[in-house]
């Protein structure tokens, strides 16, 4: 699947092509392999879901030896 029209980002400090990159949508985030681009497989999560991941990321539960 081309999905080159999704408006793709990725985080500022990824300098390479092994990041995830994102498209936030209405009420939709899709996120796809960097490596792969245009015709990498998307994963779709629900805004809900992707705030649960954002909130987690932030308190640091998948850090290594997370809490």
């Amino acid at each position: 699947m081309n999905n080159a029209h999704f408006g793709w980002s990725r985080a500022t400090r990824c300098n390479i092509d092994q990041c995830v990159e994102v498209s936030v949508r209405p009420g939709t985030t899709l996120m796809r392999d960097s490596k792969s681009g245009d015709q990498s497989a998307v994963l779709t999560f629900s805004a809900d879901s992707w705030r649960d991941f954002i909130d987690d990321a932030k308190a640091g539960l998948f850090d290594v030896g997370g809490r």
